[in-house]
């Protein structure tokens, strides 16, 4: 996954890839996601935010990428370049 995401196109394959598969297969993609590593990625998190708003789980998008995001952002809240 990280090797799709560092472009565009890639972006765009991986966007379209998750909009094909079954529900459940959503879930495990998501529940398989680094989530802390791709909310400071220049492309990944183009992908969260994609992942956010198309998967039907509102519990596994709230516990898995939204909880996981709000850590990383509360540790780095004083980094400037963050």
């Amino acid at each position: 996954m990280p090797a799709i995401l560092a472009s565009k196109e890639g972006l765009r394959v991986a966007c379209a890839l998750f909009n094909l598969l079954e529900a459940k297969d959503r879930k495990a993609v998501v529940k398989s996601l680094p989530v802390a590593e791709m909310a400071t990625n220049k492309m990944a998190h183009l992908f969260l935010i994609h992942v956010a708003n198309n998967l039907d789980d509102t519990q596994l998008t709230k516990k898995k990428v939204l909880h996981d995001v709000l850590v990383k952002i509360d540790d780095n809240i004083e980094d400037p370049c963050f």
